[in-house]
């Protein structure tokens, strides 16, 4: 291998690479880390639910073609669940474990 690699497609790369570029690595792992949490709709809004808005949470309305709002969605920010994540990707149960890993690493 020359230098850091532009492709890590598992667990197994990840090793490989932190053993031969420990800081490459922390930084790619950083970046991960970085942008792990995604909007995901918890619940459909009645029509009297204000819902909650902070920096963790937002409602979405969702309007016709007419610009009439028609249904209203809580959306609340966090770790992506979802298999194909790039945490659970690379062997990860979460984000924690993830930082963990890395810190070792960074030693």
């Amino acid at each position: 291998m020359r230098g850091f690699p532009k492709y890590i497609n598992s667990r197994g790369d990840l090793d490989n690479c932190a053993e031969l570029f420990p800081a490459e690595t922390v930084a790619f792992i950083n970046d991960i880390l970085e942008f792990k949490d995604v909007w995901i709709a918890v619940a459909k809004l009645g029509d009297d639910d204000e819902g909650i808005t902070d920096a963790t949470h937002k409602v979405v309305d969702v309007k016709d073609t007419n610009g009439v709002v028609t249904e209203r969605y809580q959306y609340e920010l966090m770790e992506d669940p979802s298999e194909n994540g790039p945490i659970k990707r690379y062997g990860f149960a979460n984000g924690a474990e993830m930082r963990e890993y890395m810190q070792r690493i960074a030693g």
